[in-house]
């Protein structure tokens, strides 16, 4: 019996053309960035929303639709993400 390799994509994993990068896995890890990232400095501030919702909300109040992202925040946020 053959076991499942996990590295390789299911028949219902949808990837990005030429690649093994699963897309619903992206999606995922960078909704959980922009809806968790807390900067460290930030951390002990309980009350406070975490960063990329703060700045989604000044979006919609201003609608400036442009989201200026840190890259360094992805890479503290999930090292795989960023890579």
């Amino acid at each position: 019996m053959q076991g499942i390799n996990l590295n390789e994509p299911s028949s219902n994993t949808q990837v990005l053309y030429g690649t093994n990068i699963n897309s619903s896995d992206v999606q995922n890890r960078l909704r959980s960035f922009l809806t968790n990232f807390v900067r460290p400095e930030d951390a002990e501030d309980f009350g406070k929303e975490p960063l990329y919702v703060q700045k989604l909300r000044e979006i919609h109040d201003t609608e400036q639709y442009i989201l200026d992202i840190d890259c360094d925040h992805i890479y503290q946020h999930d090292n795989y993400l960023y890579s």
